[in-house]
C-alpha cells in the first residue's frame, strides 16, 4: 500500500498503524476475543492469512505497542496488551461488530414469530451466511410459507424489517418458498439451503422432502443422503478438532449466539450441544461427531462447527456425499 505523502503523529493517531491493513485487523479481531496468547501459525489458520503475511503484521503490531510477545524464540506467542490504553476500546469495537449480526438475526426471527400466521421457517442463506459476502451484497433471507400465505407473508415481513434495515445499514433480500419450491431446487440451491442459518422455526432442510410424495425407497434414499452429508461434514470437523481443541470454545460461543434467535425446537438442540461441549473431552467429542447412531445423526443437524470449514471444503463435501 502506498504511504501518504504527509504522515501523521504516531502518538496522536495510533490507529492509522494499528488498523492500517486488513491483516492487522483480522489478527486483532482474533486476539480481542481471547485472553490466551496465540502463535503465528494459529493466527494464520484462524485468520485464513498466509504465514509470512501474519508474521509481518505481528511484527508491525508489536511495534505499535498494541501486541505483546509471550515467551521467546521461534515459538513466541502474542496477546493483546491489556494495559494498552486502546486495548479495551478495541475489544468493545470487535464485540460490537460481532453483535451486529446477532442483533440482525434475533430481530428477523422475532419479526417472523409475530406474523399472523407465522411462516413455517425463516433462515439466512447465501454469501452473508457463508461469510463470503462483498460490501454491496444483501442479507439473503429465505421464508417458507404455504402457497396461499406466501405473498402476504413476504410483504408483511418486508414492512416489519424496513426499520431494521435502516438501523443496521443493511439490505435484506427476502426470498419466498413453498414446499413445492423446495422440492424442485437445483443441487447448488439445495446445498446453499443445507448450509443455511435458521432464524425462526426448524431448519429449512427439514422441509426439503415431503414423504407423502415420495415412494418409501425414495424417501429412505433422501434421508440417507442428508445423513451422509452431515456425517461427511462431521468427520472433517473431527479431524480439525484433533489438530486444534480450542475450536470447542469457539463452538460454544457460536451456540450461545445462535441461542438468542433460535426457535424453541432448535434451542432444545443447542442446549444439548452446550452440555456436550462443556462436559466432553476433545476425544469423546470427536467420537460423538462421527457416531452413526441416532443421537449423533440428530445432533449433526445443528452442527455448531460449520464455520471452521472453508466454503470450498463445505461445497466439496456436500456435492460428493457417499451412501453405502
Amino acid at each position: 500500500m502506498r504511504q501518504p505523502a504527509h504522515p501523521q503523529s504516531s502518538f496522536r493517531t495510533p490507529l492509522n498503524r494499528i488498523l492500517g491493513t486488513e491483516s492487522a485487523v483480522r489478527i486483532l479481531r482474533v486476539l480481542s476475543q481471547t485472553r490466551q496468547p496465540l502463535g503465528a501459525a494459529d493466527l494464520a489458520r484462524m485468520t485464513t492469512l498466509n504465514a509470512s503475511g501474519v508474521r509481518n503484521s505481528i511484527e508491525a503490531l508489536v511495534g505499535t505497542g498494541i501486541l505483546a510477545p509471550v515467551g521467546g524464540g521461534s515459538r513466541s506467542l502474542f496477546r493483546l496488551r491489556s494495559d494498552h490504553p486502546l486495548a479495551l476500546p478495541l475489544r468493545r469495537l470487535f464485540a460490537a461488530e460481532a453483535a451486529r449480526l446477532s442483533t440482525l438475526r434475533k430481530a428477523i426471527g422475532t419479526a417472523a414469530q409475530e406474523l399472523s400466521p407465522p411462516p413455517c421457517s425463516v433462515w439466512m442463506q447465501g454469501p452473508v451466511a457463508d461469510s463470503t459476502d462483498k460490501p454491496d451484497d444483501p442479507v439473503t433471507v429465505g421464508v417458507l410459507a404455504s402457497d396461499s400465505d406466501l405473498e402476504s407473508t413476504i410483504e408483511n415481513l418486508r414492512e416489519r424489517l424496513a426499520e431494521l434495515e435502516k438501523q443496521q445499514d443493511a439490505s435484506i433480500d427476502l426470498r419466498g418458498f413453498s414446499t413445492a419450491d423446495l422440492a424442485t431446487l437445483s443441487a447448488h440451491e439445495r446445498n446453499e439451503i443445507v448450509r443455511a442459518i435458521p432464524l425462526w422455526g426448524p431448519h429449512p432442510s427439514a422441509f426439503m422432502h415431503d414423504p407423502s410424495r415420495d415412494t418409501g425407497h425414495a424417501a429412505k434414499q433422501t434421508h440417507e443422503l442428508l445423513d451422509a452429508r452431515g456425517l461427511a461434514l462431521a468427520n472433517r470437523i473431527a479431524h480439525k478438532l484433533r489438530e486444534d481443541p480450542s475450536l470447542i470454545e469457539r463452538a460454544r460461543k457460536r451456540v450461545a449466539a445462535r441461542m438468542q434467535a433460535a426457535s424453541p425446537a432448535e434451542r432444545k438442540e443447542l442446549k444439548e450441544w452446550d452440555r456436550v461441549l462443556r462436559s466432553r473431552s476433545s476425544r469423546r467429542l470427536r467420537q460423538l461427531l462421527a457416531d452413526p447412531g441416532q443421537r449423533g445423526t440428530r445432533l449433526r443437524q445443528t452442527l455448531p462447527f460449520l464455520d471452521v470449514l472453508t466454503r470450498e471444503e463445505r461445497d466439496d463435501l456436500l456435492e460428493t456425499p457417499t451412501i453405502s
